[in-house]
């Protein structure tokens, strides 16, 4: 199920994301404006060691993420309002994708985050979080 946005006409990015250390061993997401200021709270605060056993720490998830997200911002020309996502499963694991006009489901070249098990049960809220974020630069922080 892809949910996109209504695409709203903007010359400049809004916001960029930038990944930051909180405390040890924790990460966040954040959104940051063109004039530097970091808005609070952050998107996603990275705090789960599920996948660090695949390399995949906190701070690694956080970089990766955060670097999609950004991807995703600039092929959507800066505005967030024309970002599509999905959910789906790859290996079984939930996941939020980006989709476009060729690609309305989740495979392993668009996937944005794989969720933990704790969030399995959460994705279409955390999807509609992130698709809030998303828009207005703001929401409530999804904790992963």
């Amino acid at each position: 199920m892809a949910v996109k946005v209504q695409a709203q006409e903007t010359s400049s990015p809004r916001y960029t994301f930038k990944c930051v250390s909180q405390q040890k061993g924790v990460f966040a997401t954040t959104t940051v404006r063109p004039d530097g200021v970091t808005i609070n709270p952050s998107l996603i605060v990275w705090k789960s060691q599920e996948f660090s056993t695949k390399g995949y720490t906190p701070k690694r998830r956080c970089e990766v993420v955060t670097d999609k997200l950004n991807t995703i911002l600039s092929k959507a020309g800066g505005n967030p309002d024309s970002i599509r996502l999905t959910m789906g499963l790859i290996n079984n694991l939930p996941v939020l994708c980006y989709a476009d006009a060729s690609k309305s489901s989740c495979d392993n070249n668009n996937v944005v985050v794989t969720l933990s098990k704790k969030n399995r049960d959460n994705s279409s809220r955390i999807m509609a979080g992130m698709l809030q974020f998303l828009v207005a630069g703001r929401g409530s922080a999804i904790v992963d």
